[in-house]
């Protein structure tokens, strides 16, 4: 009768794979709402501001953005998590006194930065925006460094909002960190309609609106947090022993992600050679594909840490079984959102964007940056699901070796690409540093724990090949017919193209029986119930 115990760990992969879907699914729903505001944003500030001004709001929110990421995001998710998880297990009191010193250390650190770099904007821009018209119009620069000088405080506000959906995920609770970022977007389009009696400058309600969203952003998670575990206070006990095992193993990280983040200021300085508009339209490119990033790469690998930190001291061929199963997911969803962009730039550029201050021109000017963009969504993707297998098993400096080679690479490529090539040089400079991120990545799994992430790729590309020919064999039938003027007519023929290329390409899934087309149907329809 013993024969049938190997059942086991099928019942148990089954179950880590369905925890996977509804985690990231949780964490996709949440930010779908944001993102839709976040768009709507973006619609009214290039709608109604000439691009003199968004070139300089690109730019100033550029900065606090990357502390954000290096300090917030990328310190508390890749070695905060694992270590508080492990603890709050073997002793609940010592993981309290760790997440209060870590909150106490990101508190001081961030007003630190904070007040430093309102003192300091002057010389940070002057550095950045080193060429093009922000050197030859100091106008234009002196309207950067004022915005950039009012959304810096920004950075104290998001700190405190990634600190706390940390600990969200740390507990598995995806959805409210996920929909926090919609009440960003709502507090900066309230704001965007303040007065111009009231303001100093032009484009002064986009820095207020940074950070009076900052503030209803941090505020919706710390509400969550403080019904989860209670207020965060004070706790400077920087001595504590496991914080300075997490202090010790997030300086890599740190300065890994925080390299690997130089990417968007070498493109910052780099756009700012390529002429007014620039910089507006490479953020616009990178807010297009940011949707399915965010709803696919992200949620996916946000939900896979805590899973991969558990399974990696329970079971390497369940651990392995997780990654392949999230590249697959990922894989599944993120080739037809690729191939859609790609084919579908232009109306999608045109119905988000071509109204006012924003011409039928920069449309065109926008459409390839898009096109490139959405190959980026592939291999970008790949490496954030692979990032968080690193940390898992708590290899942080590899990351870092990887992130200071794609930086030297991306600014050698992208200068000389720049130069000879103009704004869309930097878009291709772009890929292939995703491609080269990806690749050191996924060679580096190989070595270290014997993960062939190229094999699962590879056998995914093969199984998800029939439905995503076949969709993009319609999408490209198909979006010959949708009118190149812009109107109602357009919108109604982008959606029926759109809708009808989703039915194609899960149809096809369920006919050769994918058992992620399965697993996300079952997950949407429970949703619905």
């Amino acid at each position: 009768m013993s024969e049938k115990k190997p059942q086991t760990p099928v019942k148990s992969n089954s179950q880590a794979q369905s925890k996977l879907f509804k985690a990231a699914f949780g964490m996709g729903s949440g930010t779908m709402l944001s993102r839709l505001l976040g768009y709507l944003r973006d619609i009214l500030i290039f709608s109604f501001f000439p691009k003199f001004v968004t070139d300089c709001f690109v730019a100033g929110f550029r900065l606090p953005n990357f502390f954000r990421r290096v300090l917030g995001e990328g310190a508390l998710s890749v070695s905060f998590i694992p270590s508080y998880l492990e603890l709050k297990e073997l002793d609940p009191e010592k993981a309290k006194v760790l997440r209060n010193t870590v909150f106490s250390f990101l508190f001081s650190v961030s007003v630190s930065l904070s007040i430093l770099g309102i003192i300091f904007m002057d010389s940070i821009m002057g550095a950045v925006l080193s060429y093009g018209d922000f050197q030859t119009d100091s106008e234009k620069l002196g309207l950067a460094i004022q915005i950039g000088r009012w959304m810096f405080a920004y950075l104290f506000l998001v700190t405190q909002f990634a600190f706390s959906m940390s600990v969200l995920n740390a507990h598995k609770k995806f959805w409210v960190p996920g929909v926090a970022p919609a009440f960003f977007n709502l507090g900066f389009i309230l704001c965007f309609f303040l007065p111009e009696s009231i303001l100093n400058f032009q484009g002064q309600q986009l820095s207020i609106g940074v950070l009076f969203g900052g503030f209803l952003q941090a505020g919706v998670v710390l509400l969550t947090y403080v019904k989860l575990v209670g207020f965060p206070k004070f706790n400077f006990s920087f001595w504590f022993k496991p914080f300075k095992r997490v202090l010790l193993a997030t300086l890599p990280s740190v300065i890994g992600i925080g390299v690997l983040q130089l990417i968007g200021l070498i493109n910052l300085s780099l756009g700012a050679r390529a002429g007014e508009g620039a910089l507006s339209y490479l953020y616009i490119a990178d807010r297009i594909i940011e949707l399915p990033q965010s709803l696919i790469a992200v949620s996916i690998g946000t939900a896979l840490l805590p899973n991969l930190s558990e399974l990696w001291i329970k079971s390497k061929d369940e651990f392995n079984d997780s990654v392949s199963k999230a590249i697959r997911l990922f894989l599944f969803l993120g080739l037809p959102s690729a191939i859609g962009v790609f084919f579908l730039a232009s109306p999608i550029v045109q119905m988000l964007f071509q109204r006012r201050e924003f011409t039928y021109l920069d449309v065109i000017a926008v459409t390839p940056l898009v096109k490139v963009y959405a190959l980026l969504i592939l291999v970008s993707g790949l490496a954030r699901i692979i990032l968080p297998i690193y940390y898992s098993f708590k290899n942080t400096w590899f990351p870092v070796v990887n992130a200071a080679i794609v930086v030297i690479f991306h600014w050698f490529v992208g200068t000389y690409m720049v130069n000879n090539y103009g704004l869309e040089g930097i878009v291709y400079a772009t890929l292939l540093s995703g491609v080269v991120s990806f690749s050191v990545l996924g060679f580096g799994l190989k070595y270290f724990i014997d993960t062939f992430v190229f094999g699962s790729v590879a056998k995914a590309l093969i199984s998800f090949f029939i439905p995503n020919f076949l969709m993009g064999f319609g999408l490209y039938i198909l979006s010959g017919f949708i009118p190149e003027d812009k109107s109602i007519l357009q919108v109604v023929y982008l959606f029926i193209v759109i809708l009808v290329s989703v039915i194609i390409y899960f149809g096809a899934a369920k006919l050769i029986k994918l058992n992620e087309a399965e697993s996300v149907l079952s997950i949407l329809k429970r949703k619905n119930k």
